[in-house]
C-alpha cells in the first residue's frame, strides 16, 4: 500500500493508503497528534500544525520514488511533486480530524484482527518474512515475530489505532458509489458495439467566403444574435519580466576547472574518458560511456567541434572545448572512411555551464529586489532599472495558457487570487524567476464588440458557407428522394459516397471526427435503412446503417466485468474527490511553504 501511495497521487489511493502513519512512525518518529506547536511548521490544518521535517521527510521519499526509476526529475517535475506531496499532507490530516470528530468507534479485538491479518509493508522487503519460491509475505513468520516480538511491533499497533478509524469512514463515503446493471449494460454498449454506415457529407467549410467583405453593420448584428458565444469568464492581464539563471564568472571558471581535471586523471592513467563520461557527462551519450556511436563524416559532427575531431591524434584527449554554455572534451577512438570520406568515431565528456549555489542565492536575492521595487514603482519600470525585459499578456481566463508565462503556471493562479496593482512574489524556474504584476481585472461578461470584431466577422463568413452549404444539402436529399441511392445522389451532385469504417457511440467517424449527434442518428437507424436529411455543427448528412456489429456472446461477460470495475473506480474516485472538496471548503488551510524555500 505505501509503495502505491508514492506512486501515484490519485485522490482514491490518498485515503486508501492511510497507512502512511505506520511510515511516520516507523522512520519519522514524528507526532502523530500533529498540531503540538511547533516553530518550524510549515503550514496548518485547521489550526493544527504541519512540521517542517514531516513535510521534508515525505517529499525526500517521493522524489526518491523519481531517481529509483534511474533518472532524475525535471525542475517542473519537483515543483508539482511538491504541490502533491502538501496536498497528501493535508488531506490526509482532514480525513484523520474528520475520523476524530465523528468518533468512529474501534474495538481492541478490531485492532489485534487487522495486525494479524495485515502485515505492514515494510516487511515485504524483509528477506526473514518472505517467502523465497512464491515472493509473498510469510504468514507463519510473521505471527511467530507478533508472539515473540510484540514490543518489536507496537508502533504498527499504534498505527493501526489511527488507520482503522480512518478506514471506515472512507468505506462509509464510498458506499455512496453505487453501480447498477444499467449502469455496466449501457457502458459496455456505448464502447463495444460498433457500427458501418455510407454517408454523404456537404461540408460547410469545403464552400468559398464570399467575394464580399463583412461590413461592420453585418458583424454588428452577428455579435447581438450569438451573446452566448461573445462571453467570458473572469479575465486578467499583466507585465511579466524574467530574470535570466545566467551562471556567473566564478561558475564558469569551476567549470572550466573540472573538466581540466578530468583530462589530466585520464592523462595520468587514473581513469578514462568512458568511466568519467558514465559518471560526470551530462550529455545524452554519457550511458555510452561518452560513445557517439558510430563512425560520422565531418559534415555530420558539430561544425565548432569538427576542426578538434579532425585533427585529434586518435588515442588522446582534447584541452576542455567550450561551445556556448557547454565545455567538452573529445577523444577520437578510431579512424574508418564511409562513402569514400574519412570518418571518425570519438567520445565526449560534456558538461554544462550552470549558476552555482551562491549565485543562484545572490539571484534569489535580487528578484525579491526587483518585486520590492516594483511594488513601489511597478514592474515595468522596475525592469527596465534592472535591465531586464518586460511584457504585457494579452487577457487571459483562468486555466488558459500565455507563453509568457510558460514553465510558471502558478503565476495564473495567483492571478485571479489578486487585485489589480498586485506584484507576485518571484517564480522560480529551471532557467529564471519569473515576476509578474496584475495590470487588469475584467469580470466575467459580455466581450466588448471592438474586443472581438474578427470573431464576428469569423461567424458572418460562416453563416453565409453553412446557408450555400444548406441550399446544396437541400438539392442532394431531393435528388435522393427521388432516386433512392446514395450512388445516384453522389454522382449527380458532385459528392462521394464515404465509407464510416467502424465505429462505437462514443467513437469518431472516418473522416468527419466526433459527431455526437451523426453518431446517435446513425445508431438509431435499423440496419439497412437509410436516414432523412441531419444536420449537425459539422455540415449536413444522410446516412445509411450498414451493419451493426454487437458484442460476440464469448466477450460479453468480461467486458461487463471491465466495466463495472472501470465504473466503480470513477464513482469512488468521484465520491471522494467531492468529499475531499467539501472538507477542503470549510476546513482553515495555510500554507507557509513559501517562507521556507
Amino acid at each position: 500500500m505505501l509503495q502505491a501511495l508514492r506512486n501515484n497521487t490519485k485522490t482514491i489511493l490518498w485515503i486508501v493508503v492511510i497507512a502512511f502513519i505506520g511510515f511516520i512512525i516507523l522512520v519519522w518518529g514524528a507526532d502523530l497528534r500533529f498540531g503540538s506547536q511547533q516553530p518550524n511548521a510549515i503550514g496548518s490544518v485547521n489550526g493544527k500544525d504541519i512540521p517542517y521535517q514531516t513535510y521534508q521527510r515525505r517529499l525526500t521519499a517521493n522524489l526518491q520514488n523519481v531517481r529509483a526509476r534511474d533518472r532524475e526529475p525535471t525542475f517542473e517535475e519537483e515543483r508539482r511533486i511538491a504541490d502533491q506531496t502538501w496536498q497528501q499532507i493535508v488531506d490526509e490530516m482532514l480525513v484523520y480530524q474528520e475520523a476524530e470528530k465523528n468518533k468512529i468507534p474501534l474495538s481492541d479485538d478490531e485492532v489485534v484482527f487487522w495486525v494479524r491479518s495485515n502485515p505492514p509493508d515494510e516487511l515485504r522487503q524483509d528477506p526473514a518474512f518472505v517467502d523465497s519460491t512464491t515472493g509473498q509475505i510469510n504468514m507463519v513468520a510473521y505471527q511467530q515475530a507478533l508472539r515473540t516480538m510484540p514490543e518489536q511491533f507496537r508502533w504498527y499497533e499504534e498505527a493501526t489505532r489511527i488507520q482503522l478509524p480512518m478506514t471506515k469512514l472512507e468505506r462509509t463515503v464510498l458506499s455512496a458509489a453505487k453501480v447498477s446493471d444499467g449502469d455496466v449494460d449501457t457502458f459496455v454498449r456505448d464502447r463495444y458495439e460498433n457500427m458501418q454506415a455510407s454517408y454523404l457529407w456537404v461540408n460547410p467549410t469545403a464552400f468559398p467566403a464570399g467575394s464580399t467583405a463583412v461590413s461592420e453593420e453585418e458583424a454588428r448584428a452577428y455579435y447581438a444574435a450569438h451573446p452566448d458565444e461573445f462571453k467570458a469568464g473572469e479575465r486578467a492581464r499583466l507585465v511579466v519580466a524574467r530574470l535570466p539563471k545566467q551562471p556567473s564568472v566564478e561558475d564558469e571558471n569551476s567549470e572550466l576547472e573540472e573538466v581540466r581535471g578530468f583530462a589530466s586523471t585520464i592523462a595520468a592513467g587514473d581513469a578514462t574518458l568512458g568511466m568519467l563520461a558514465e559518471s560526470f557527462s551530462e550529455d545524452a551519450f554519457a550511458t555510452q560511456g561518452g560513445d557517439r556511436g558510430r563512425f560520422m563524416k565531418k559534415m555530420e559532427v558539430e561544425p565548432e567541434l569538427a576542426p578538434t575531431v579532425f585533427s585529434l591524434p586518435l588515442g588522446q584527449v582534447s584541452e576542455p572545448i567550450r561551445l556556448g554554455q557547454r565545455v567538452l572534451l573529445v577523444q577520437v577512438t578510431a579512424d574508418s572512411v564511409v562513402d569514400g570520406e574519412p570518418a571518425r568515431r570519438f567520445s565526449t565528456i560534456e558538461r554544462r555551464i550552470a549558476p552555482g549555489g551562491e549565485t543562484l542565492s545572490a539571484l534569489r536575492t535580487r528578484a525579491r529586489e526587483i518585486a520590492d521595487q516594483a511594488r513601489q514603482s511597478g514592474l515595468a519600470a522596475a525592469a527596465r532599472a534592472a535591465e531586464i525585459k518586460a511584457d504585457t499578456t494579452a487577457l487571459f481566463e483562468p486555466n488558459s495558457f500565455s507563453p509568457l508565462l510558460a514553465g510558471a503556471p502558478e503565476a495564473l493562479t495567483r492571478a485571479f487570487e489578486s487585485a489589480a496593482g498586485t506584484v507576485g512574489a518571484p517564480i522560480e524556474t529551471e532557467n529564471d524567476f519569473v515576476l509578474f504584476q496584475v495590470i487588469e481585472k475584467l469580470p466575467a461578461g459580455t466581450m466588448p464588440f471592438d474586443e472581438v470584431k474578427a470573431r464576428a466577422e469569423r461567424g458572418v463568413i460562416a453563416e453565409r458557407q453553412r446557408a450555400e452549404a444548406r441550399k446544396k444539402a437541400e438539392r442532394m436529399f431531393a435528388t435522393y428522394r427521388a432516386t433512392g441511392s446514395l450512388e445516384a445522389t453522389a454522382q449527380a451532385e458532385s459528392l462521394t459516397v464515404r465509407d464510416s469504417k467502424k465505429f462505437a457511440r462514443k467513437g469518431f467517424i472516418a473522416d468527419v471526427g466526433s459527431d455526437p449527434e451523426l453518431v446517435g442518428a446513425a445508431f438509431a437507424l435499423p440496419v439497412g435503412r437509410t436516414s432523412g436529411l441531419i444536420e449537425t455543427e459539422k455540415g449536413f448528412f444522410i446516412v445509411h446503417a450498414d451493419s451493426l456489429f454487437p458484442s460476440p456472446p464469448q466477450d460479453l461477460e468480461r467486458q461487463r466485468q471491465t466495466a463495472r470495475q472501470i465504473l466503480e473506480r470513477e464513482r469512488q474516485n468521484g465520491v471522494l474527490q467531492a468529499w475531499l472538496t467539501d472538507l477542503r471548503s470549510r476546513a482553515t488551510i495555510e500554507d507557509r511553504r513559501s517562507k521556507f524555500f
